[in-house]
Order: structure tokens, then sequence, then C-alpha cells
């Protein structure tokens, strides 16, 4: 009896601890987890920095302030930082979280304008003792009126799960949109992401969004699409040192000026992009971008014009070096696919750019004075197909586009127009016919 006794108070006190233990074990994750995201940003050349401003941890809860500064950024926005309250619940498996965004003025003002001081955010979050982290947010609906004009918002809600080592992410959420007066409404927002960590600049995965309807009064009358989807992706070879961006836009329908479209899809994308050199042109790209913020910060009014235009046009260069790093052999550009239908007929193509050594931008200002020159560094391959409807009775379609050419831009074939480019060597074909370039 004893023994029963006595096991069943060590199983009461373990149990009774497991609360104890598990915030423990979570302010061990957060503290972590704030750690591993600055070494992100600090690898980034990001000035942004994400703290802990006060943790008071008791038995079966904790209160944790949070505080996102947001660096350069900050210049652009109406605010410099973004603070955080989590009000957290130790569980015998999980610890979770309700996060209120109210400590900000910002934020706060917002809510006491335009929703009666109610907050329009809930957020939930669950850090379990092992496997992934998991939040919740759920967006109420508010409207927002200014010069006799409201714009109602509609609900939203987004779940985001990471994994412990923030190398793996995935999202999905759903939006119902808006509506701005008569003029605009947007309806049926859905996004999903899966991504996983390579570095801090390279993540790989996939984006999509999706929206069910948008509708604007132009100019030009109503205007409608319908079935809008956006995707964007980033992939790396089995070795690591290439990687693919593509990017890709498609509507059941759109209706605008007046102009009926259906399936429309754009598929593009660069291919055998030098990770290494990408990374780099990143790197660049933010440094540029954070001294352009703090030259526009910093410079006072009635600051000398031709001043701003030096300074613009250094840092213009400076983005310039960025982007050549990426022009390096093997790396092509592609619209892999391209279709719409018009009343008039159907529209599809493709092209292919591709890089047949590295190539410098002073490279580039020489093909001006040899055009032949570019095709040492350049191979290409298009073809469109177009309703001839449309280019039949203009000339500079249906007339050849050099002197001493005999074919046309497009070609008629039937009811439609076709045109076929390509580069043979050094020379470049339209239409299977040789272009007469200017040669030095």
């Amino acid at each position: 009896m004893k023994k029963i006794l006595f096991t069943t108070l060590c199983i009461g006190a373990a149990a009774a601890a497991v609360p104890f233990v598990s915030g423990m074990i979570a302010e061990r994750i957060g503290r972590q987890m704030v750690d591993d995201i600055n070494l992100m940003y600090q690898e980034m050349g990001s000035d942004m920095k994400l703290e802990i401003t006060d943790y008071v941890r008791g038995y079966a809860d904790s209160r944790v302030q949070w505080r996102l500064d947001l660096g350069f950024m900050g210049a652009m926005l109406p605010m410099k930082d973004i603070r955080f309250v989590d009000e957290m619940k130790h569980g015998f498996t999980a610890v979770t979280s309700t996060t209120s965004l109210m400590e900000n003025t910002w934020y706060r003002e917002f809510m006491e304008k335009w929703n009666d001081g109610k907050d329009i955010l809930r957020i939930e979050n669950r850090y379990p003792l092992s496997g992934d982290i998991e939040s919740r947010i759920d967006m109420s609906g508010f409207s927002v009126t200014a010069d006799d004009k409201t714009m109602v918002v509609n609900p939203g809600s987004i779940q985001l799960r990471i994994n412990r080592a923030l190398d793996h992410a995935t999202t999905t959420g759903r939006w119902e949109g808006l509506r701005a007066g008569g003029e605009l409404s947007l309806s049926g927002l859905s996004i999903t992401t899966d991504q996983s960590r390579v570095s801090s600049m390279t993540w790989t995965g996939k984006v999509e969004m999706a929206v069910d309807r948008i509708s604007l009064i132009e100019m030009n009358g109503p205007g409608e699409i319908a079935g809008l989807k956006w995707n964007y992706g980033i992939g790396m070879n089995p070795e690591g040192d290439k990687l693919s961006l593509s990017s890709g836009l498609s509507a059941e329908r759109a209706e605008v000026m007046g102009m009926s479209i259906e399936n429309v899809i754009l598929q593009a994308g660069f291919f055998q992009v030098h990770r290494k050199r990408y990374e780099e042109m990143m790197t660049l790209y933010l440094r540029i971008m954070k001294e352009m913020t703090q030259n526009m910060k910093d410079e006072p009014e009635g600051m000398d014009p031709e001043e701003i235009q030096r300074k613009m046009t250094a840092l213009g260069m400076q983005m310039i070096e960025a982007y050549a790093k990426l022009l390096t052999k093997g790396l092509e550009f592609q619209i892999s696919r391209l279709n719409a239908k018009l009343p008039q007929g159907d529209i599809s193509g493709f092209l292919t750019l591709r890089l047949l050594k590295d190539m410098q931008p002073m490279e580039i200002m020489s093909f001006a004075v040899d055009p032949a020159m570019a095709f040492d560094y350049l191979e290409l391959k298009a073809d469109l197909t177009a309703p001839l409807v449309l280019v039949e009775n203009n000339p500079v379609f249906m007339s050849p586009p050099m002197p001493g050419m005999t074919t046309s831009l497009f070609l008629a074939r039937g009811d439609k127009a076709t045109c076929f480019i390509e580069t043979r060597g050094r020379a470049l074909y339209l239409n299977e016919t040789e272009v007469p370039l200017p040669r030095n």
C-alpha cells in the first residue's frame, strides 16, 4: 500500500511539475529562436533585429514582450518597430499563446479610429515540446471611410508552420477580400507556400496565390478578372550550385478596356542561375537599397538636385554591377508558355534566350557597333502564333522589317500569322531567312 501511495505521489509530483518544465523549455526555444533569426538578418546584411524586451515566467503561464526593429525599412514605413505581447499557457505537451499588437501606438490608434478600439486580429501560437511551431492569425472584418467613400475589408485567416531549425516553413491562408464603394471589389484570395532554407539568401520551394474575382470601374467601362492565379518558385540542382527561378500568371477570363480575353497563361523564368552569384547579387542589392533609403532620409529639404542625381547615378551603377553578377555561361531565360484566347482566335508562343559564355555589361554596349557580335554570346529561339486578322493590315508586321529582306515579320498561314526567330552561329534568322546585320 505504501509503495502504491509513494508511486502515486511521484506521478502526481511529476505531473504537477510538467507545466513549469514546459514553460522553461518554451523560454529556451524562444530565446534560441531570437538568436537564430538575428543571425539570419546579419548574414543577409540586414539591420533588422528581433529582441525579447521582457520575459515573466510563472508556474502555469508566462508573459513575453517582443520587439522587431525594422532597421532601414523603418524609414519607408510609418513605424520604426513592431511590438508583440504574448500571453502564454504552459501545457503538458505544448505551450500555447495569444499574441497582441495593441502595444504599438500606430496599431492601437488605427483600431480606435476604425474599429471602436477592438482588435481585428486574433493570433494563436503553439510551441510543442517536440515538433514544429504553429501559428494561426484570424482577422475580423472592418471598414474604413474617407472622402465619403467606404472600403469594407472582409475577414481572413492564415496558418503558418515552421520547424525548430527555422529552415522549413509552410503557409496556407484565405482572405474574403474587400469592396471599395462601387469602384473596386476583390473576392476570395488564397495563398499557399512551402519553402526550405538553403542559406539566408536562398529559399527553395514555391509560393502560390489565387483570386476568385477582381472587379473595377475604369475610364472605359467596367473591368473584371476571374480565376486569377500567380505562382513563383525557386528550385536547385542536386549539386547545389545552380538555381531555377520561375513565375507564372494565368486567368480564366479578363475583360479590361472593352476587350475580352480567356484562358490567359504566361509562364517564364531564369534557369541555370549561378547560386553563389545570385546570393552575392542579393546581398549587394539589399546594401544598395539600404544606402538609397538612408540617403532619402538624410537629405535636407532643398538639397541640390545635381547632388541627388549624382548619388542616384552612383547607386544605379552599383545596381548594374549587382545584376551583372548573374551573366554567366549557361544562364537561360524562357517564356515557356504563352497562351490566350481572343474573340479573333488564339495566341500562343515561346521564347528561349541562352548565354553561351560569361558576359560583362560593357560588352553589351559593343553590340550597337557590331550587332552580329551579340550572337557570340547569345542563343535565341522564339515562336509566336496569332490570329491573322490582328496583323494583316499593319505594314509593320506584314512587310520586311529591313531593306534587303524578303520575308515579313509575320507570315500568313491560313487564318493565323506566325513568326519564328532563331540564331544559327553568328547569324539571325527570321522565318527561315537570314537577317542582314552590319558586321565589323
